[in-house]
């Protein structure tokens, strides 16, 4: 099945394909970038996110074929990057930035077809992470503190272990090494999985201030074991983790906070881990409140962190410190921090993802998560979708179906949702869905509902509520503490008694740089 994305989607890979290929992520400049001991982190990220786009665009990679014939040339003579740590020693952040490049060559290997990285794959498993096994268990996961920058650095060593300013850091190679595990099928990759769940299960995330995204990272790493190994504590870990985070982890507009319990920035990996775990916890377990909550992540904060470069911008912590407004982390000249040597590679991948998951197949049934321009060829069934939603709730799915198959359209509506009908026709709605069923040859089929004004409660401490339409937040360019009345206007705009608008805050991407030194968004009201 291909899944064809059009309208802001599109646009948004389009954009994210061009940055991933700018001058940061040439093959001459990627070996050279790491200033910071994250070994492996900014060439795998590169290669996971050129693939991941090719994937889901179709359009070759300018510069991933010359960038995997250097990469031989590159490696120590343990067959990884980076050093090779006297005594044994174990650096977290190589752990961590391993896994992308793990992540990368095994994606390029699947979608090639091709085992001619598979050696590579094979040598940084046996000489970089077997040995790990046995030091799992003295891992530390108790608390030390010291403050690092955007990108983390090494500040600490406990025995053979070199920690890392992103606290938690080696849990992010449970995602590679779970899909080596996939991959491979050697028995040992799942003992890793195993082992560093057991100490994950140990750890104080909020007391110890782990980093979020190393804690999502982490989670969809037990995800994909669970998958493979149906071990029903894995499942458990990870919904009781991961609503653990929603609670305690995330700002008012649906990013995270830099770690648990710090709230200074955020990171658009994380965003976009989280909007993953969120999708993927819906396909095991079917609960409809995993996709609302993916869509608060997509059009409040996936949206607003793109800049207009395409690359992934660095936010403050609105609802936190007494931050009652959505603005961008900046430098001392006041430019906007984008975070090219990290997030913008993974916004790559986690764009890609959102588009190649937003149809899900089963036997004959397909079912679409959110409301975007797409086209889903499958065979000689091909799905058409043109819709108006977060604006409006309405959207037009045309089926063309020459050999009239019985299939099956579940088109998720969210929680909020009331009056759905599909051609005129009232709709019930179970489990989160409207269910469709159809063997005509050609058939269109228009949903449309009605999207209310939500006074939502904030999280923040201090704050009382926020305003939603529907699944989108409301921002607007003021420092009024009060709104008073909101009146419609049209689409997801609105205004207040005092002529204020108020629109959708997620369309960063359309404007131009300038335009976003102006003052931050305000989106708390109430105290």
């Amino acid at each position: 099945m291909k899944i064809l994305s059009r309208s802001d989607l599109g646009y948004r890979l389009t954009q994210s394909y061009s940055r991933n290929e700018s001058k940061w992520y040439k093959p001459e400049f990627i070996w050279t970038a790491d200033k910071n001991s994250w070994s492996a982190d900014w060439e795998g990220r590169t290669v996971l996110a050129l693939v991941s786009l090719a994937k889901a665009t179709g359009k070759e990679p300018s510069y991933l074929e010359e960038i995997l014939r250097l990469l031989p040339i590159h490696l120590n003579e343990q067959g990884y990057l980076g050093p090779i740590y006297p005594n044994g020693g174990i650096s977290e952040q190589s752990l961590a930035g391993h896994s992308w490049l793990l992540r990368g060559l095994i994606e390029y290997s699947l979608f090639k077809k091709t085992d001619k990285v598979k050696g590579i794959i094979e040598t940084i498993l046996k000489n970089l992470y077997m040995p790990v096994v046995e030091e799992i268990d003295n891992y530390y996961i108790n608390h030390y503190e010291k403050d690092g920058t955007y990108s983390g650095s090494i500040i600490s060593v406990k025995g053979k272990w070199l920690m890392s300013s992103d606290i938690g850091c080696a849990f992010i190679s449970l995602d590679g090494i779970s899909h080596a595990y996939e991959y491979l099928g050697w028995e040992w990759l799942k003992d890793y999985v195993l082992k560093m769940h057991e100490k994950f299960k140990q750890v104080d995330l909020y007391g110890g201030t782990f980093q979020t995204h190393a804690t999502l990272s982490c989670l969809r790493g037990l995800i994909r074991t669970y998958n493979i190994v149906k071990d029903p504590e894995l499942l458990n870990t990870v919904k009781e983790k991961f609503d653990f985070y929603v609670k305690n982890g995330t700002t008012e507009n649906y990013s995270n906070c830099n770690r648990f319990n710090v709230a200074k920035w955020t990171e658009p990996c994380a965003i976009f881990d989280s909007y993953m775990c969120a999708v993927e916890l819906y396909k095991i377990t079917k609960e409809s409140e995993y996709l609302d909550f993916a869509q608060k992540v997509y059009f409040n904060s996936i949206s607003h962190i793109q800049l207009p470069n395409g690359g992934m911008g660095l936010e403050n912590c609105p609802g936190y410190h007494g931050i009652s407004k959505l603005g961008w982390n900046r430098r001392a000249t006041g430019e906007i921090y984008e975070a090219y040597w990290c997030c913008t590679m993974r916004g790559g991948d986690g764009l890609a993802y959102v588009s190649q998951n937003q149809c899900l197949k089963e036997d004959n049934v397909y079912t679409f998560v959110n409301f975007f321009d797409c086209a889903v060829v499958d065979d000689e069934v091909t799905i058409e979708e043109i819709t108006q939603y977060p604006k409006r709730g309405s959207a037009i799915f045309v089926i063309n179906n020459p050999k009239a198959k019985e299939i099956v359209l579940r088109l998720f509506v969210p929680s909020f949702v009331r009056n759905v009908k599909i051609n005129g026709n009232a709709q019930s709605v179970a489990d989160g869905f409207v269910v469709v069923s159809t063997n005509a040859t050609i058939k269109q089929l228009e949903i449309e509902f009605d999207i209310p004004l939500i006074k939502m409660p904030c999280n923040g401490a201090g704050y009382g509520f926020k305003y939603m339409h529907g699944n989108v937040l409301l921002g607007a360019y003021t420092n009024e503490e009060s709104v008073g009345n909101f009146y419609w206007v049209k689409d997801c705009e609105y205004k207040t008694d005092s002529g204020i608008t108020f629109d959708r805050i997620g369309n960063t991407i359309y404007k131009q740089p300038s335009d976003l030194d102006k003052e931050d968004v305000k989106i708390l009201f109430g105290k």
